[in-house]
């Protein structure tokens, strides 16, 4: 039975992911929350969104990290959400197409031109679209806690460019089986999510900055306010 509930899983996000091709900004933001949402349906998570949300224009959404399962709750909250990810994350079969058709930001992070690349892409994606929300995780990992130091590199382009950022915190209960750190296998944390019972997600909007300065002691700034 969680064998067929997994292949649902990958085949609702296979036809979500055909549903983007051709679509106009506004029909991609469309088809991401209605995947979002789906995904929460199927997943069986209960999701209360908390605090005030960024004004429709363009921002970069920083916050903690504690799995797969962020993204669903982003999107299904915030459809014009793009997001960043290592490079490697275009060959994972279903899930790179469908992150490719969504808009992803892909980084090699051994790469220094790439990177410079990528910033690049931010850039003309705040800018060109007044409706965009650069998602950055700044941890650059998974974690329970978010005890990792968080990397400065989204928050100088906030700086340099004069983007507001808008802080957010991921919560769930049970913490662990909704979580993917580590050594966890994806498909056995599906398996433990769906044998799970009473998941629930929360999200919330912290607290959102025009003006930012001195990116280091910013960066840390932030991540105190969401470490669980």
């Amino acid at each position: 039975m969680t064998s067929l509930k997994i292949a649902h899983i990958l085949s609702q996000t296979a036809w979500f992911g055909l549903q983007l091709v051709g679509k106009t900004p506004e029909g991609i933001a469309q088809v991401k929350q209605a995947w979002g949402r789906r995904m929460l349906e199927l997943l069986e998570i209960e999701l209360t969104v908390k605090g005030t949300p960024p004004p429709p224009h363009s921002h970069i959404l920083v916050g903690n990290h504690i799995g797969f399962l962020d993204i669903p709750v982003i999107m299904a909250v915030c459809p014009n959400a793009v997001f960043i990810a290592k490079d490697d994350l275009k060959k994972w079969p279903v899930i790179g197409p469908c992150a490719t058709g969504g808009g992803t930001i892909f980084v090699n992070r051994q790469s220094g031109a790439n990177r410079s690349n990528a910033r690049d892409q931010i850039v003309e994606r705040l800018k060109k679209n007044s409706n965009c929300y650069v998602t950055v995780f700044p941890a650059g990992t998974t974690r329970l806690d978010e005890s990792k130091p968080w990397k400065k590199g989204i928050f100088e382009i906030a700086e340099s460019e004069g983007i507001p950022v808008q802080l957010f915190k991921i919560g769930y209960s049970p913490l662990r089986p909704c979580a993917y750190v580590e050594e966890d296998h994806f498909i056995q944390q599906l398996n433990l999510l769906f044998k799970t019972k009473n998941k629930k997600a929360t999200l919330t909007w912290v607290e959102r900055h025009t003006s930012i300065t001195h990116a280091v002691e910013f960066a840390e700034k932030l991540r105190a306010k969401v470490v669980l």
